[in-house]
């Protein structure tokens, strides 16, 4: 009996906090195309470097710095997983979860001139069971782990 219960939390948790996010937020399995506005443009302007991945480290720190990553808010802040207007959001400091941090890093960089074909977004689940999105982002002929969600930016060795 109580190995039932086992399983049937155990199935619970992974219904509700892998499943049901992977389909119903936008930017996991819904992707979320980058829109470009003239908001978008400024901002990126002002972070564009001396070559792209320059142009990549500022744009991340920049991303870093404004939102925050509280763990326990993903749970509480459930509104926020729904945001996909970046220029509502771009100049802003807030919680936001890992794919929309992604979508606006994603935003900045292809409106600071990045091509589109060279980000790919990954999406993997942490150990604890949760779902989470970061991205492979080739710059200047290298790959980068970038997930300001997690602070990580790290060139990738191929």
């Amino acid at each position: 009996m109580i190995v039932y219960w086992i399983l049937l939390v155990l199935l619970i948790w992974i219904v509700l906090v892998y499943f049901m996010p992977l389909f119903l937020f936008p930017g996991f399995l819904r992707d979320v195309k980058v829109k470009i506005s003239p908001k978008s443009r400024k901002i990126a302007g002002l972070l564009k470097g001396r070559n792209k991945t320059e142009t990549l480290r500022k744009i991340f720190s920049y991303v870093e710095k404004k939102y925050s990553s509280e763990r326990y808010k993903l749970f509480f802040l459930l509104d926020r997983h729904f945001y996909t207007k970046v220029d509502k959001i771009i100049d802003k400091r807030m919680f936001l979860p890992c794919h929309v941090q992604n979508l606006i890093l994603r935003t900045l960089l292809v409106s600071a001139g990045f091509s589109e074909n060279n980000i790919k977004k990954k999406i993997t689940m942490i150990p604890w069971g949760t779902i989470h999105e970061y991205s492979l982002i080739k710059a200047d002929k290298r790959i980068f782990k970038t997930d300001p969600f997690y602070n990580i930016l790290d060139e990738v060795k191929e």
